[in-house]
């Protein structure tokens, strides 16, 4: 079958979804066995957010699939195959944190919050921010790396359970405060 990326989250040129389209559109170019899914929706609330008009037009794409909202994101990881957030900037991103927790390999923008859950070269490709010839490519690499891409998932659910425990988030925190 395909290999599947995914993204999920809002549909904001915040959270690189244009950049994401584009850079998706060049690597068909050079691999017709890829397929996008994207788990989210438009946040009408939010200035950085995609139109219904032009979300239309890259469901026009029969490489993308569009999942609205999903209840159980586990359903989304299952399908895929990579996790892609080619975010401008965030917290600790959910989206990578349950793709890792889910054994997924990654690529993300190596802005803060991304990189600590997206590691380059252990589990994640990390590009540029708002590079789309970058992002195209790292789809590549791993689209077409099966051995890496399982390395990768394997790391990724490693760093979850050790790093990212919650054993380790409640110490982390209450070092913190003592402090």
């Amino acid at each position: 079958g395909p290999i599947v990326l995914a993204f999920v989250g809002r549909f904001l040129e915040d959270k690189g979804f244009k950049i994401l389209i584009k850079a998706f559109e060049i690597s068909l170019k050079s691999n017709s066995n890829l397929q996008l899914i994207l788990a989210g929706d438009i946040d009408q609330y939010n200035p950085s957010s995609i139109t219904q008009n032009y979300l239309n037009k890259v469901l026009e794409n029969n490489k993308i699939i569009w999942l609205k909202n999903v209840k159980d994101v586990r359903k989304v990881w299952r399908r895929a195959n990579i996790a892609i957030l080619p975010s401008r900037r965030e917290g600790l991103p959910k989206s990578l944190l349950e793709a890792a927790a889910n054994g997924r390999a990654m690529i993300s923008t190596d802005v803060p919050g991304c990189r600590e859950i997206a590691i380059h070269n252990e589990n994640a490709v990390l590009v540029p921010l708002d590079d789309v010839e970058k992002l195209s490519l790292a789809i590549n690499f791993l689209s077409k790396n099966n051995k890496i891409r399982k390395k990768y998932g394997f790391k990724s659910r490693k760093i979850v359970e050790s790093d990212m425990s919650e054993e380790n988030v409640i110490s982390n925190t209450l070092s913190v405060y003592e402090k």
